[in-house]
């Protein structure tokens, strides 16, 4: 999934852009921020909590290309600016 400029919500449902249904996921989890070049992860608050690798996320941490990130038991990888080819979606495992 491409993301916008700005705030993206991963939820598990609306009004969340990035929707993830698994209930480990919170209504409202986390968001994503980008501007120009650069994104950062931040929680929301959520009950099982947003990891950046190892790190749990507290604040605004940033997220460079292939960065790997977890949204309550969900593992997503982070593919920056210029690493997918214009219309291709993202592969969630």
């Amino acid at each position: 999934m491409l993301l916008g400029e700005g705030p993206n919500v991963i939820g598990r449902e609306p009004p969340a852009g990035i929707w993830i249904c698994h209930p480990s996921v919170s209504r409202e989890h986390a968001r994503i921020v980008v501007t120009e070049e650069r994104a950062a992860i931040e929680d929301l608050g959520s009950k099982n909590g947003t990891w950046r690798g190892e790190t749990a996320v507290k604040g605004l941490l940033p997220l460079a290309d292939g960065d790997e990130f977890r949204v309550g038991a969900v593992h997503l990888v982070y593919r920056g600016p210029g690493a997918a080819c214009p219309g291709a979606t993202a592969t969630y495992e």
